[in-house]
């Protein structure tokens, strides 16, 4: 009898720590995983927050060092001569010569041999700015002749004209007569004093 009571004790010590261990096994594996997917979760937050934090701070940082290299403040003042001297460059260079999209590509060939020229060439302008040291308005023209030829003049001017035509994206009609060759580290080409620019048709 006492060999019973003995066996059952024991097989009832048994049990009750076989159940505390698989509750306290239980408890342990939740407070684990728990804390682990916490902790995941806390890292891969901030892990996200800092680089979208970084991310927006160099796109603003772009945009704003972007922004303050091209505003129009940096940009000189025009001159405030703004007769047109046409006809003293025609007097210091005088040509009967004259020069459209159809024959562009001679001068552009030679446009030291032909000072004085007339110009009336459509094309499309780009890069405008107020030149710092003649203080005259100044762009590039792009003009296709007649074989497809894309070759580039420098445009300069005092007149007053209306820029948003050379800021549209439209081709433009100028008319002037050449003063000028861009250095061959320019790639060459005419420069033009412009008298007048519309909307090419």
């Amino acid at each position: 009898m006492r060999k019973s009571v003995c066996l059952w004790t024991v097989i009832l010590f048994l049990a009750v720590g076989m159940a505390v261990a698989v509750s306290a096994c239980g408890g342990s594996t939740a407070a684990s995983s728990s804390t682990t997917l916490g902790a995941t979760s806390e890292s891969s937050t901030a892990t996200t927050g800092e680089t979208t934090t970084t991310v927006t701070g160099e796109e603003t940082t772009t945009s704003v060092s972007e922004t303050g290299s091209t505003t129009t403040t940096t940009e000189a003042a025009p001159t405030t001569d703004t007769a047109d001297h046409a006809a003293e460059l025609r007097a210091q260079y005088p040509s009967t010569e004259s020069f459209g999209n159809s024959n562009w590509t001679t001068l552009n060939a030679a446009p030291g041999s032909y000072l004085g020229a007339a110009v009336d060439v459509k094309g499309q302008p780009a890069n405008v700015t107020v030149d710092p040291d003649s203080r005259y308005l100044t762009w590039q023209l792009t003009v296709s002749g007649t074989g497809g030829e894309q070759m580039t003049a420098l445009c300069r001017t005092n007149i007053t004209v209306d820029r948003s035509l050379l800021s549209g994206g439209s081709p433009v009609e100028v008319k002037g007569l050449v003063v000028a060759a861009q250095g061959s580290d320019a790639g060459g080409g005419p420069i033009i004093y412009v008298e007048s620019i519309q909307k090419a048709a």
